[in-house]
């Protein structure tokens, strides 16, 4: 009978402990919903182009991201991979400023603003002092890479930060209809900065995750959203900070 008790107090406990937090991140929801971050309505409108290209893509059943365990790695393919790309040079790195967009602004907890510093910008540029490639303000979620993936090491949205905040604005100025390149030129501009970033040991370096990275931003499901009508710019207008 005490064991039966002490089983119905923890489970008491547990659902008021669950209840409690339940309600603290309904209220951190609803104070998210109400503050915003002061995003013009421009910023807000490109904001939301983005989100629902990105959307429609995702829920598209025409095509899917590669299902790594379908794609076996090979060490050699992997390493000739690795080594077909050239590493450029990030410059002023430690002045990326991130700013968290609340719920009111993104209508979803995962995006961010990337506000360029006034004074030292940024940037990254391709091998061999190839062009120079500095975003302004924008929107992004970091790297597009799907949940069940992100269990992975070094597959985090996050885990090769400025390389994807270069490829997402590459992106952005094709939507803006601001660039000349192609989809594979910005893929390799991205397959660069991450090699760069693995080469200073800045992140981790791993050939079967520069493999699996190619992989993804190579798929149907990244053409796919390349070639989305998203109804005009996905860019807000610029500001620094």
């Amino acid at each position: 009978m005490q064991t039966d008790h002490a089983g119905r107090r923890s489970f008491l406990t547990g659902l008021v402990l669950f209840a409690g937090a339940t309600s603290l991140a309904r209220r951190a929801r609803a104070q998210a919903a109400t503050e915003g971050s002061g995003l013009s309505e421009a910023a807000k409108a490109a904001l939301q182009r983005k989100r629902a290209a990105r959307e429609k893509v995702a829920a598209s059943p025409s095509r899917s991201m590669p299902q790594l365990e379908m794609v076996p790695f090979d060490a050699r393919i992997g390493t000739s991979v690795y080594d077909s790309f050239g590493a450029g040079t990030f410059n002023s790195i430690e002045n990326i400023r991130l700013r968290w967009l609340t719920l009111k602004d993104a209508g979803a907890p995962d995006y961010f603003a990337l506000v360029p510093h006034a004074a030292t910008p940024f940037s990254f540029q391709r091998p061999n002092g190839g062009a120079v490639i500095a975003p302004r303000h924008m929107f992004t979620d970091g790297g597009s890479v799907p949940w069940v993936a992100q269990f992975v090491t070094n597959l985090s949205p996050w885990g090769y930060g400025p390389a994807y905040l270069v490829h997402d604005w590459l992106f952005d100025l094709h939507h803006c209809g601001q660039t000349d390149l192609s989809f594979e030129s910005v893929r390799d501009v991205m397959m660069e900065a991450i090699k760069t970033l693995m080469e200073t040991g800045i992140c981790p370096k791993s050939e079967w995750t520069f493999w699996a990275l190619y992989q993804g931003i190579s798929s149907d499901k990244a053409r796919e959203y390349w070639d989305t009508d998203t109804g005009g710019c996905t860019l807000p207008p610029d500001l620094q900070e």
